[in-house]
C-alpha cells in the first residue's frame, strides 16, 4: 500500500496542487509568526544581555500612579548627590548617571518625527565614557562638549543626515543648533528607542532638557572584580527611598525587556491564532480535493478491489497519501515561512512599528510544529474522503464514468437549521460563556447548511441566468449537481467573510461608541502642558494666547505635592475661563478660598466631597486642603489634577509660573491653530501639546489598526478559498470532460462553455459572500447587543463594499485557469473520455 500510495501521489500530483497550496499558506503563516515572535525576542532581549551586560545593580525611580485625580505628573529624578554616594559605595566601581528626557530635531519650524503614531519626539540620552554606556558609535566620534550630539543610525538614514551635519534641537530655552558628530547604535539594532535616540555629553545634556537641572533618570553601577550584584545591592539598600528602588543588573534588565517580552506575549499568540485558523480553512480544500479525486478514480478503485485488495488497505493507500502530501506540503511550508518571515520584516520596518528583529530564528519546536500541523490536518481531512473509497464495490469497475451523489441530504440538512436555531437562540437570549457556545453552533450549523443553501441558490438564480442564454441555465443548474462538493468549496469562503465581516462590522461598532463616549468627555481642542512641571519659557503662554482662531485659553499654575506617598497635581487658573473651555461642576461652586479645592471625581481612589486631606509639598511642609467643590468627569481633569486659588497654590509653591492651559479654537480654524501650536512649541523640550480629544483619536487609530490588521490575516481565508473554488472547478471539468464534449458536439461554442464554467464559479463566490457576510452581521449584532454599551451596530459602508466586491471577485478569478482548461479539451477525446 505504501508503493501504491507514493506512485498514486506522482501520478495524481497535478490534481493534488491546490491541497498542497493550501498546506503551505497554512504551514508557513504558523511558521512565519513562530518566527517573528522569536525573532524579535532575540533580537531586542538580546541586545539589552549584550549592551547592559556589565550593570551590576541599578537605582531606578519607582513607578507611581496618580489615583488621587489625575494631573501630568513629572517622574522622579534622582540627584547629583545620590550619584556621588553611589560611588563612595563599598564594592562600586562605577557610578554612571543617565539622562532619559525628551527632545526632537527641529526643521523649518516643525519637530522632525520617525514614527506613523502621532507627534513623538526623539529620547534624549547622556553620552557617558565607560563599560556602563549602552550606546556605541557606528560612525564618527562621540560627542564631548557643548553643540554636539550623536543621533542614531535609523534617524539619521531616514532624516538624510551625515555626520558632520549642523542641525537644530528642541532645548529647554527654544531651539538651539547642534553639530552631528556621529551616529550610534544599540547592540545590533539602530537604536534603544522606538522614535529614534539623540545623545549628549555633560554638562551640554542638562541644557537639552525640559528644565535644565542637574537630575538623572537612573544610575547604573557597576561592581568590583569579586563582589556580587547580590552583595552590591545590600551595600546599596540604604540609598533607597519611597521614590528610588536599588535593584540587580539581572532584575534591571529583564525590567528593560519588559515592553518587547509583553509583545512577544501577544503577537505570537494572535498569529499562532490565525495561522490556525488558515489550516482549518485548508481542511475544507484539502477534503473537497480528495473527495473529487476519489469520486474520479471510483474505477481505479472498484478494480483493486477486485484483484482482492481490502477496504481497509483501500483507506490506508488514501490516508498514506494524505501523509506524503501533508509532509510534503508541510516542508515546502516551512521554507515559504522563512520567506515569509523576511517579508514582514520589510514590512515592520517599512511602517516604523518599532520592532527590531534578529532575522530567521529556527528552533526544532518551530520546525516540528510546522510539520505536526500541516500533516495532522491534511490527515484528518482525509479520513472522510478515505472511508468512501474503502466502501467502492468492485462492480463499480463496470462504470464507464465516476458518479458524484447529487442526493439532497435531508437528515444533514434538519440537523443544521437545529445546531442554527439554537445557536441563534443562545447569541440572542443568553448572556456570558453561553455567547461563546451560541456562536460556535450558530457558525457550525450556518456550514452544514451549505448543500441545503446551495440547492437554494440554484433554484434562486435559475431564472436571473437565463440572461445568459443557455450557458446561463446550465451554470444554474450545475451548481446543484454535487451540492455538498458545492456547498464544501463555498464553505471556505463563509468562514473568511464571515470572520471579516464580524471583526469589521463588530470593531466599526465599538470604535465609533468608544470614541463618541471619549470625545464627550473632553472640553479643551488643544492642552499646552509642561513635560518637566517647570514654569513655560517666557512669552511663549502670551504669544499662544495671540495666535488666530484662540477663542479662549484657560491659563494655569501647576505644582506637583504629595498625598498618602502618592503624587497629585495641584493647578490655579481662572473660574471664567475654565468655564469658557467648558469644564463643569458636579456639586459645589466655582467660588474657592483659600485651604479649599475642586476635586475629580476620574481615579481609582478620588478625593470625597467635604472631605479634607493633607498634602506634603517639595520642601517637605504639610498643608491641609479642603474638597468643596467636584468636577463633572472630563478628560481634561487629568491635566488639571484638583484646581486651588491663587493663594493657595503660592503657599503650596511659591515660586511657582505658568505651566500650561487649555484651550479652545474656532473650529474653522482648528488645523491653522495646530500648525501654529507646533511651530511655536517645536523647539522646547519641555513643552507639550496635545489634542483634547488625543484619547478618541487614539483609541480611533488603535481600532482601525486592529481591524485592517485582523483582516489583512483573515484574508487568508479567502485566498484559500480562491484557491478551493480554482481546483473544484478544474477537477470537476476533468470528470466532466465526456459531458463537455456532448455539449460542443450539440452546438455550444467553447465561448459559451467557458462562459458557464465563469458563471458557476460566480455563483460560488455570491452564495459564499452573501452568507458568510449576513452571518457575519449576525454575529457581531447579537455580540454587540449582548455587551449591552447602548451604541448599536455602526457599519462603514466602504469598507464593506470593499469585502462584498472582493468576495465575488474570488470568483471571477477563480474562473481563469478552469476556462483555460475547457478551452483547450478535444471534443474527440472527451467524448471517449470514460
Amino acid at each position: 500500500m505504501w508503493h501504491l500510495a507514493l506512485q498514486n501521489v506522482r501520478s495524481n500530483i497535478s490534481r493534488l496542487v491546490a491541497t498542497l497550496v493550501a498546506i503551505v499558506v497554512g504551514v508557513a503563516f504558523l511558521t512565519a509568526g513562530s518566527m517573528l515572535t522569536a525573532s524579535i525576542s532575540n533580537s531586542f532581549g538580546g541586545d539589552i544581555d549584550a549592551q547592559y551586560a556589565n550593570v551590576n545593580a541599578a537605582i531606578t525611580p519607582v513607578a507611581r500612579e496618580n489615583d488621587r485625580g489625575g494631573g501630568f505628573v513629572t517622574e522622579a529624578s534622582i540627584s547629583p548627590d545620590i550619584v556621588a554616594a553611589v560611588s563612595r559605595t563599598r564594592g562600586v566601581a562605577e557610578a554612571r548617571g543617565e539622562v532619559i528626557a525628551s527632545t526632537s530635531i527641529v526643521e523649518g519650524g516643525r519637530k522632525v518625527t520617525t514614527s506613523d503614531f502621532g507627534r513623538q519626539s526623539q529620547t534624549l540620552r547622556t553620552w557617558f565614557p565607560g563599560d556602563l554606556n549602552p550606546q556605541s558609535i557606528d560612525s564618527g566620534r562621540a560627542p564631548t562638549g557643548d553643540g554636539e550630539i550623536a543621533i542614531d543610525r535609523g534617524t539619521a538614514s531616514d532624516q538624510r543626515i551625515e555626520v558632520g551635519a549642523s542641525v537644530k534641537v528642541a532645548a529647554g530655552s527654544g531651539a538651539v543648533r547642534a553639530k552631528v558628530v556621529g551616529l550610534t547604535t544599540f547592540g545590533t539594532s539602530d537604536s534603544a528607542d522606538q522614535t529614534g535616540t539623540i545623545t549628549a555629553a555633560e554638562p551640554w545634556v542638562f541644557s537639552l532638557t525640559g528644565d535644565g537641572t542637574h537630575n538623572y533618570s537612573r544610575v547604573l553601577v557597576r561592581a568590583e572584580s569579586g563582589v556580587t550584584d547580590t552583595q552590591l545591592v545590600a551595600d546599596l539598600a540604604p540609598l533607597a527611598t519611597k521614590s528610588l528602588k536599588v535593584e540587580t543588573g539581572a532584575a534591571f534588565r529583564t525590567a528593560e525587556k519588559g515592553n518587547l517580552a509583553d509583545i512577544g506575549k501577544v503577537l505570537g499568540p494572535v498569529l499562532a491564532g490565525f495561522a490556525y485558523l488558515a489550516l482549518f480553512v485548508c481542511a475544507f480544500v484539502i477534503y473537497n480535493t480528495f473527495a473529487v479525486v476519489v469520486t474520479q478514480r471510483t474505477r481505479e478503485l472498484a478494480l483493486m478491489r477486485a484483484v482482492a485488495a481490502t477496504p481497509k488497505q483501500i483507506s490506508r493507500s488514501l490516508r498514506t497519501e494524505g501523509l506524503l502530501i501533508g509532509l510534503l506540503g508541510s516542508a515546502m511550508g516551512l521554507i515559504a515561512g522563512a520567506l515569509l518571515t523576511l517579508g514582514l520584516t520589510a514590512l515592520f520596518k517599512a511602517l516604523d512599528l518599532g520592532l527590531p528583529t534578529a532575522g530567521i530564528v529556527v528552533t526544532p519546536w518551530i520546525v516540528a510544529r510546522g510539520f505536526i500541523a500541516g500533516t495532522l490536518v491534511t490527515l484528518v481531512a482525509v479520513l472522510g474522503p478515505a472511508r468512501r473509497a474503502s466502501k467502492t464495490a468492485p462492480v463499480a469497475a463496470m462504470r464507464d464514468a465516476a458518479i458524484e451523489s447529487t442526493a439532497f441530504p435531508r437528515r444533514r440538512t434538519i440537523f443544521a437549521l437545529v445546531l442554527v436555531i439554537a445557536g441563534a437562540a443562545l447569541l440572542i437570549f443568553s448572556s456570558s460563556w453561553f455567547l461563546g457556545i451560541g456562536a460556535l453552533l450558530f457558525a457550525l450549523g450556518l456550514l452544514l447548511l451549505g448543500p441545503a443553501l446551495v440547492v437554494g441558490a440554484s433554484a434562486a438564480t435559475r431564472r436571473v441566468m437565463r440572461v445568459f442564454g443557455i450557458a446561463g441555465r446550465l451554470s444554474a443548474d450545475n451548481l446543484a449537481r454535487a451540492p455538498k462538493r458545492t456547498a464544501t468549496t463555498t464553505n471556505a469562503l463563509i468562514i473568511g467573510l464571515l470572520l471579516v465581516t464580524l471583526v469589521t462590522v463588530g470593531g466599526t461598532s465599538l470604535r465609533d461608541y468608544a470614541v463618541d463616549t471619549v470625545n464627550k468627555l473632553s472640553s479643551a481642542d488643544f492642552i499646552v502642558s509642561s513635560t518637566t512641571g517647570a514654569p513655560a519659557p517666557a512669552g511663549l503662554l502670551d504669544r499662544i494666547g495671540r495666535i488666530p482662531g484662540v477663542t479662549t485659553f484657560a491659563r494655569l499654575h501647576s505644582t506637583t505635592v504629595t498625598l498618602d506617598d502618592q503624587p497629585l497635581t495641584v493647578s490655579a487658573g481662572s473660574a471664567a475661563d475654565l468655564r469658557k473651555v467648558g469644564l463643569q461642576l458636579e456639586s459645589g461652586s466655582w467660588n474657592i478660598g483659600d485651604g479649599q479645592m475642586i476635586a475629580s471625581t476620574i481615579g481609582r481612589d478620588p478625593i470625597p466631597l467635604h472631605s479634607s486631606v493633607n498634602v506634603v509639598t517639595s520642601d517637605g511642609r504639610t498643608v491641609s486642603l479642603e474638597a468643596v467643590s467636584t468636577f463633572k468627569p472630563s478628560l481634561d481633569t487629568f491635566s488639571l489634577g484638583v484646581i486651588v486659588d491663587q493663594n493657595t497654590l503660592d503657599r503650596l509653591s511659591p515660586a511657582n509660573g505658568e505651566t500650561g492651559g487649555l484651550i479652545t479654537v474656532d473650529p474653522k480654524r482648528y488645523n491653522d491653530v495646530q500648525t501654529a501650536l507646533d511651530t511655536l512649541t517645536a523647539g522646547y523640550a519641555g513643552v507639550r501639546v496635545s489634542e483634547g480629544n488625543q484619547f478618541g483619536r487614539a483609541i480611533s487609530s488603535i481600532f482601525n489598526f486592529l481591524i485592517n490588521a485582523v483582516n489583512a490575516l483573515l484574508g487568508m481565508s479567502v485566498i484559500i478559498a480562491l484557491i478551493g473554488i480554482v481546483n473544484t472547478l478544474s477537477l470537476s471539468i476533468f470528470e466532466r470532460r465526456r459531458e463537455l464534449g456532448l455539449l460542443r458536439a450539440v452546438g455550444m461554442s467553447a465561448r459559451e462553455v467557458r462562459r458557464m464554467i465563469r458563471l458557476e464559479a460566480v455563483q460560488m463566490s455570491v452564495l459564499g459572500t452573501m452568507v458568510g457576510m449576513l452571518g457575519g452581521t449576525f454575529l457581531a449584532w447579537t455580540l454587540i447587543r449582548a455587551a449591552d454599551f447602548g451604541g448599536g451596530l455602526r457599519f462603514d459602508g466602504v469598507r464593506l463594499a470593499i469585502i462584498a466586491a472582493a468576495g465575488v471577485l474570488v470568483g471571477l478569478v477563480a474562473a481563469l485557469i478552469p476556462t483555460r482548461r475547457v478551452t483547450r479539451l478535444d471534443i474527440l477525446e472527451s467524448l471517449a473520455a470514460s
